[in-house]
């Protein structure tokens, strides 16, 4: 009846000036980038919470679809639309597996 979560992940994004932790629950997305998504997938400039947490849910699948645990992944490599929900200046990201 109940749907369980998934799983929260780690998270790793590197920038030129060191880097930043996060989980899957709690890293924040470019609201430009939000807004693009919304925009590709429901032609919606003005996204509701449901349109927000849809893109949010796909950018996160996305984000472990490209990045196998463990290694470092080049921003440059991802999807133009992923990348725009990144914050400016990562230049790469890590997926480093389930958390506690």
């Amino acid at each position: 009846m109940f749907r369980k979560h998934a799983q929260d992940f780690g998270i790793v994004l590197r920038t030129g000036e060191g880097e930043r932790r996060f989980t899957s629950s709690s890293i924040s997305f470019e609201e430009d980038g939000i807004i693009r998504a919304s925009m590709e997938f429901y032609n919606d400039p003005q996204p509701c919470e449901i349109h927000r947490a849809a893109v949010r849910n796909r950018a996160l699948a996305d984000l472990k679809k490209s990045c196998p645990p463990g290694r470092q992944v080049p921003v440059g490599t991802l999807p133009e639309l992923l990348r725009a929900m990144l914050p400016m200046g990562t230049q790469s990201i890590e997926i480093t597996g389930a958390q506690p």
